[in-house]
C-alpha cells in the first residue's frame, strides 16, 4: 500500500529584540491524485492561538485560549513545574529556615547563653541562605516569564474533513500577530521585463496557432444548434455579445477567436479562475470578500509556503510519470473542447488531431507559465475591458471596443504589499466594433 509522504519546511526570523523565532511547516503529500488537498495557517496573540483550515476553498477558524501568566508574588515555599513536560501532580518545594551548626561552642558565652562564635555562624548562615533563595527566586521568575507550555494541536477529523489537516508546530510563541516568517523561503522577484516577455511569448504562440489553423474571414453558411451550444461555453461578460453573434461579423472573426483562446488559457492558470491547468493545491487559494492588509498578508504567506512545498515535492517526484498526469489530461481536455467548438472556422488542410495536438502543447506551456507566476513574490492581474467608446452615445453610428488581449498589471510588491497604483506591464490589444453588434445581440 502506498504511503503518505511528509514534507517539512523550517522558517526562521528575528524580531526587533534580536530574538529568533522558528516555525516548522509540515505537509502531507497523498499517495494518489484522487485525495483532495487542504492548507492550514496559524497566527497568534498574547492570549489566543488562532488557526484556519481551508478545505475545498472553505475556511474553518479555530481559536484556542492560552493559560494566563501568574502575576502574584511567589510565597516563601516556591513550587515549580517544568513547562512543557508531563506532570504527575506533585511539585518540588524549596523552603528556608534558620540553621545552627552543632558542636561549636563559644569560649565566651553572652548573657543569653549563646557564644559569640555560634552567633556569628548563625548570622553568616542566614545571609547565605537568604542569598541562595533570592537567586533561586530570580531564576524561576525569569524562566516562567520567558517560557510558555507548548500546546499540542490535534488534526481535524470528521465527515467534512476530506483530508488530514497538518498543523504548523510552533517552537516559540510570537509576541506579535501573524508571525509566520516567509522571508527565508521567498525567492528573488523576476524583473518586470522578464515577466512581460514571458506573457507576450504565450500570446505570440496563441496568435500563431490561430493563423495556422483558422481561416480569417471565413463564415459558415449555417451553424447548427449543437455547434451554437458548444460556442456558448465561451460567452463572457468581457465581450459585448455572444461568441456566435460576434463570429457572424467577418471583420471580427480572428479577433474573437484570439480573445477566446487567450482568455481560456489565462483563466486556466489563475487560482481564482478555472485553474484547471494549475496543480490542485494552487487552485485552493483562499478567497476573501474584502481586501485588507491582513487578508493580503495571509494570501501572500499561503502562496509562498505552497510554492515552496510544491517545488520540493516536484523535485522529489521528478522521475514519476504520474506527477504531470493531471496537467497533461487537463491540457488534452482544454484543447479538444476548443478545437471542437471552433471547427466550422478551421482550416481544412489540417486534421482535427493535428489541431488538438498543437493546442495541447500550447496549453502545457501555459501551465508552466502559471506555476512560475504563482511562485513569484509579486502579484499580477489581467484586466479585460469592454463597452461603448468614450463620449459616443447609443444612437446610430455609435461604436464600442473590447479587449482582444488583456492588460497585464503588477498589483503587489515582493513583500506581498499592495501597490498604491498598479503598474502596467503589457498594454494589451483592443478591437473597435460597430453598434450593430448590440442590435444583433438584443
Amino acid at each position: 500500500m502506498a504511503s503518505w509522504e511528509t514534507v517539512s519546511t523550517t522558517i526562521t526570523s528575528t524580531d526587533s529584540s534580536d530574538e529568533t523565532w522558528t516555525t516548522t511547516a509540515l505537509s502531507l503529500i497523498p499517495p494518489d491524485t484522487s485525495t483532495p488537498a487542504s492548507t492550514w495557517l496559524i497566527s497568534g496573540t498574547e492570549t489566543f492561538e488562532v488557526y484556519t483550515t481551508w478545505n475545498k476553498n472553505k475556511p474553518t477558524p479555530v481559536t484556542t485560549q492560552l493559560p494566563a501568566e501568574s502575576t502574584a508574588d511567589e510565597p516563601t515555599g516556591i513550587q515549580t513545574a517544568s513547562p512543557g513536560s508531563k506532570s504527575d501532580g506533585t511539585a518540588k518545594t524549596t523552603t528556608t529556615g534558620s540553621t545552627q551548626s552543632p558542636g561549636i561552642e563559644s569560649s565566651q558565652p553572652d548573657s543569653n547563653g549563646v557564644s559569640s562564635g555560634t552567633l556569628a555562624g548563625a548570622i553568616a548562615g542566614s545571609i547565605l541562605g537568604t542569598a541562595l533563595v533570592a537567586l533561586l527566586f530570580a531564576f524561576l521568575f525569569f524562566r516562567r516569564r520567558n517560557s510558555k507550555p507548548a500546546k499540542q494541536i490535534e488534526t481535524e477529523s470528521g465527515p467534512d474533513a476530506a483530508s488530514p489537516v497538518v498543523p504548523f508546530m510552533r517552537h516559540k510563541k510570537s509576541k506579535s500577530r501573524g508571525n509566520i516568517a516567509v522571508a527565508s523561503i521567498t525567492p528573488p522577484p523576476a524583473d518586470d521585463d522578464t515577466v512581460r516577455k514571458r506573457i507576450l511569448a504565450l500570446i505570440g504562440q496563441v496568435s500563431l496557432h490561430i493563423d495556422n489553423y483558422y481561416i480569417s474571414g471565413s463564415s459558415p453558411a449555417h451553424i447548427s444548434r449543437e455547434q451554437t451550444a458548444l460556442l456558448s461555453q465561451y460567452n463572457s461578460e468581457d465581450l459585448p455579445a455572444t461568441v456566435a453573434t460576434l463570429l457572424a461579423q467577418r471583420g471580427l472573426q480572428r479577433q474573437i477567436i484570439t480573445h477566446v483562446l487567450v482568455r481560456t488559457l489565462l483563466r486556466s492558470i489563475h487560482p481564482n479562475g478555472t485553474a484547471e491547468l494549475l496543480p490542485r493545491v494552487f487552485a485552493a487559494q483562499p478567497v476573501f470578500e474584502e481586501r485588507t492588509p491582513d487578508t493580503e498578508a495571509t494570501i501572500f504567506t499561503w502562496r509562498m509556503l505552497t510554492a515552496q512545498i510544491y517545488a520540493k515535492t516536484t523535485r522529489a517526484n521528478s522521475n514519476d510519470p504520474g506527477h504531470t498526469a493531471d496537467r497533461n489530461q487537463a491540457a488534452e481536455v482544454l484543447a479538444t473542447q476548443f478545437t471542437t467548438a471552433f471547427a466550422p472556422y478551421s482550416f481544412p488542410s489540417f486534421t482535427v488531431e493535428e489541431r488538438v495536438e498543437h493546442l495541447r502543447g500550447l496549453a502545457i506551456s501555459a501551465a508552466d507559465l502559471g506555476v512560475w507566476l504563482f511562485s513569484q513574490p509579486c502579484a499580477f492581474e489581467f484586466l479585460w475591458e469592454t463597452g461603448r467608446s468614450s463620449g459616443i452615445g447609443a444612437g446610430t453610428g455609435s461604436s464600442g471596443e473590447f479587449s482582444v488581449v488583456p492588460k497585464l498589471v503588477k498589483v503587489g510588491d515582493e513583500k506581498g504589499l499592495r501597490l498604491a497604483a498598479p503598474q502596467v506591464l503589457v498594454e494589451g490589444e483592443k478591437q473597435v466594433f460597430s453598434s450593430k453588434v448590440y442590435e444583433l445581440n438584443t
